[in-house]
């Protein structure tokens, strides 16, 4: 009885809302929220730091403390994905996708009213995405994309002011504009739309006016995708060198910024600096990040350091990833043919086909020298190595005296005029540049090296930047029709940014 009335004779409505508001009311008591209070920042710092060790405990502490916060789900997987983007051991791969169900189901149990609340979502297969990449996995890394790119559009239709959701979609819009022109009708179906230039300029306007936001603690993340993009997919003449995006010094710091941006500076010529900020970086105590290695031994290698080899070591014997264990035995290989000990250079070169896999152009490219068997010519490997870190001049005195050099068949012939125009073309001589692509390409394009590729990539941006669009439009698609070559990936998605840039 309650206040005099039978409870199985109260009206069966009345208890049937009553039970429904009071379910209701507890499910958003029991809501999770996403709160990225000052400790989640502090665990963030440390994990893009790869310093998951302190990062853990930070986490944990919050866990307790505030058991109804979703952002350490968000925290834990960055953990778990860094650990496996890094390493690419099998170890934290399978860790990573065995929490993944686990952890987008915490997420959905959050508050639907957050703009966190697609927002995390979206991150979490984006960087299954990025992993499944490196892994080979393409077909669950593309849908892995598409689904990312849906969450992130719908959030945007949503909250149009939360600005973070430029952190993905400028990436996603990047990528977007690298799709084969044979799969471009699928990604329009899905939605999946965007160019090069788009998502570096959505990256680069969420960076410059994170430190008016709340989300200031993120600009290692954004900085790190902005450069990799920066120096692999922008076209840029002008050797602008960014440097006023490190008035925070303590970017420099980041090992995941240093890797980036150094790959940056060597684009634009500025090795010396690239070796500076690589050398300064000190990993030890955290996450061990082998890449730092790899990178300081091919630039050390670039500018004929002695210790290159040091590094290029380190990397080999430690690194148990997948990806440029080929290309780093073949530097080795190339150290001491250059130090003239040909006969650990075969050694090392042999190591190529026993190593790590071929998912990279580098490693691919490596495989091709280590099966061929065909010894590169030390004049051409210097002026090789020298135009790469930016030393042109040096790369000149190799190979400006054709007299000097002993071209064996028809592949250094071709490489011997691809050689010469990038050096040209560096040192901004266009029209022997022109001249010595035009050969280089009419000698290539039957050869599976890629010097008849970039000679067509690079004699259309030599067009565009003249104005001629008409000319620069068929050199990038004389790029693309080209038959299978070393560094085909990389060169044809670049051929693909000019061909989007002349359309308009």
């Amino acid at each position: 009885m309650i206040n005099g009335i039978s409870i199985s004779k109260r009206n069966p409505v009345l208890i049937f809302t009553s039970f429904f508001l009071v379910c209701v009311f507890s499910s958003l008591s029991l809501q999770a929220s996403f709160d990225f209070n000052s400790d989640c920042r502090k665990a963030y710092a440390e994990i893009f730091n790869l310093n998951f060790k302190t990062a853990g405990e930070i986490i944990a502490q919050e866990r307790i403390r505030n058991p109804m916060n979703a952002v350490p789900v968000l925290l834990e997987n960055d953990v778990d994905f860094l650990s496996a983007f890094v390493s690419e051991e099998d170890l934290y791969y399978k860790r990573l996708m065995g929490k993944r169900k686990e952890r987008l189901k915490e997420i959905q149990s959050g508050d639907s009213q957050s703009p966190f609340y697609l927002y995390a979502q979206a991150d979490l297969h984006l960087q299954s995405a990025l992993v499944k990449l490196k892994f080979g996995e393409y077909i669950s890394a593309s849908a892995d994309l598409l689904k990312s790119n849906s969450l992130l559009k719908k959030n945007q239709d949503l909250f149009p002011a939360f600005r973070l959701n430029m952190k993905g979609l400028g990436m996603l819009h990047a990528v977007a504009g690298l799709i084969p022109s044979d799969f471009r009708w699928a990604a329009d179906l899905a939605g999946f739309e965007g160019t090069v230039t788009q998502g570096i300029g959505e990256l680069d306007s969420l960076f410059k006016n994170m430190d008016s936001t709340e989300y200031s603690f993120l600009k290692p993340e954004v900085v790190m995708i902005l450069f990799y993009l920066k120096t692999n997919f922008e076209k840029s003449d002008s050797g602008q060198y960014f440097t006023e995006y490190f008035s925070d010094s303590t970017l420099l710091q980041n090992p995941l910024v240093v890797f980036s941006y150094s790959g940056y500076l060597m684009k634009k010529e500025k090795t010396d600096d690239a070796i500076k900020i690589l050398g300064a970086e000190d990993n030890a105590g955290n996450f061990p990040f082998l890449m730092l290695e790899y990178r300081l031994g091919y630039a050390k290698l670039c500018r004929g350091d002695k210790d290159a080899i040091e590094h290029l070591l380190k990397f080999a014997a430690s690194f148990k990833g997948k990806n440029y264990i080929r290309s780093a035995f073949r530097f080795i290989a190339w150290y001491y043919l250059l130090n003239d000990d040909e006969k650990k250079y075969k050694q090392f070169l042999a190591d190529v086909l026993y190593s790590g896999n071929t998912y990279t152009d580098e490693d691919k490219d490596a495989t091709r020298e280590a099966e061929q068997g065909r010894i590169p010519g030390k004049k051409l490997l210097r002026a090789r190595l020298f135009y790469d870190g930016g030393y042109y001049k040096n790369a000149l005195s190799e190979i400006e005296n054709p007299e000097n050099i002993i071209l064996r068949n028809k592949i250094d012939s071709a490489e011997y005029d691809y050689r010469l125009a990038r050096i040209y073309h560096a040192e901004k001589d266009s029209v022997r540049a022109e001249e010595s692509y035009i050969k280089a390409f009419n000698k290539g394009k039957y050869l599976s090296q890629h010097y008849a590729a970039n000679s067509a990539l690079q004699l259309g941006n030599i067009y565009e930047q003249r104005g001629d669009k008409l000319k620069a439009k068929e050199w990038y698609q004389k790029c693309l029709w080209l038959p299978p070559h070393d560094y085909r990936n990389s060169i044809e998605q670049k051929a693909k940014a000019g061909l989007e840039r002349v359309r308009n």
